[in-house]
């Protein structure tokens, strides 16, 4: 990492078509300005790591044994047995989802019961 001083008014130049401009200093908190082409983006730190981070959380894949699970539960119900209409095997019955997102898929709910 290169670190440089800067006071408030001065400028630092970063490949020739960013740059940043130290606006003020009060305390610890400092004002940057940053003037970049439109096609690069500027994000702030905590946002970028928070979207890599769910890129990384989305790319994982679903194991088999998880989605097996799953279908399990909706055959059978959740709470192990069919003996209610609040049970997951009603609710995918009638078309809703057993997950509370209206009809199964997680499409809105369109007031059609089975």
């Amino acid at each position: 990492m290169l670190v440089i001083s800067r006071k408030a008014g001065e400028k630092l130049n970063v490949g020739g078509s960013i740059q940043f401009t130290v606006l003020s200093v009060n305390g610890d908190k400092v004002s940057i300005g940053i003037e970049a082409p439109r096609d690069i983006p500027v994000l702030r730190g905590e946002l970028a790591d928070t979207i890599e981070s769910n890129i990384r959380s989305s790319e994982q894949p679903i194991k088999a044994e998880a989605i097996h699970g799953i279908a399990e539960l909706l055959k059978t119900g959740a709470a192990g047995g069919e003996a209610g209409a609040g049970t997951a095997g009603e609710k995918a019955r009638h078309g809703a989802s057993p997950f509370g997102m209206g009809q199964a898929g997680g499409r809105p709910d369109k007031g059609k019961n089975a």
